[in-house]
């Protein structure tokens, strides 16, 4: 009995000594590390680390980032026309005698001048021709943003002079417009005479309704009773009775 327990105690002993035995045992610090050939990760990581990186395509330069591109702008570019032949006026009416009836022939030069630049779109040769009243109140910068119709031809129906300084011209002329097109539409004109030289009087605002005095400009050539309008229908009416 006493030789049964000293072998268990013996027993218990050795196993409080060795501790049981790992699935995997550590290898030694100083244990000599086997050299052996990679395997098939070892091959793909390999190939993962030798393999040329690419990298994204650079925008241009000139492609704003983050923002949509803009449309390109569309130019129309318009034909040449052809040369606008100078044109003379059809009928001559001296209303009353004056230094403007012996001027006749250079209004006629200026009206030309006036209407071959507006033919050729080339305002900044008309804005000289205006009344210095009129250039006084729209500077040229404005002058030229005015949107202004395509003429394709014009002709000078009727020119009538009286006194020292004034004129009254009847164009008609065939135009295209953005909305549609005229043909032989009417438009009338004031020129007076200054210091010898014809200028085209404009009233800035037009006829607008509201337009204040300070932007208008008096007209320097009131229409004498045989050319408005109103006394020309007053005369139908009174024949028609």
């Amino acid at each position: 009995m006493r030789w049964f327990v000293c072998v268990f105690i013996f027993s218990l002993a050795l196993l409080a000594q060795d501790p049981a035995p790992a699935t995997q045992q550590a290898a030694p610090k100083n244990a000599p590390q086997a050299t052996s050939t990679p395997d098939q990760n070892d091959k793909a990581a390999l190939l993962m680390e030798n393999m040329p990186q690419v990298k994204p395509s650079a925008m241009p330069e000139d492609m704003p980032q983050g923002k949509p591109s803009a449309m390109p702008e569309v130019v129309k570019v318009s034909g040449e026309k052809e040369t606008m032949p100078l044109q003379k006026p059809e009928k001559v009416v001296v209303v009353e005698e004056g230094k403007a009836a012996e001027a006749v022939d250079a209004l006629v030069g200026r009206i030309n001048d006036y209407w071959q630049a507006s033919y050729n779109r080339d305002f900044a040769k008309t804005y000289p021709l205006y009344i210095k009243a009129y250039r006084d109140r729209v500077e040229l910068k404005a002058f030229l943003s005015h949107q202004r119709a395509d003429i394709q031809n014009y002709q000078i129906e009727s020119v009538s002079v009286w006194g020292d300084s004034c004129a009254y011209v009847l164009v008609r002329m065939a135009m295209k417009t953005e909305f549609m097109d005229f043909n032989k539409f009417p438009t009338r004109q004031v020129w007076t005479l200054v210091d010898g030289e014809w200028f085209l009087y404009e009233n800035p605002g037009g006829k607008a309704l509201f337009q204040r005095k300070s932007q208008q400009i008096e007209t320097p050539c009131p229409l004498p009773e045989a050319l408005r309008p109103k006394a020309k229908n007053a005369e139908k009416q009174a024949k028609n009775l």
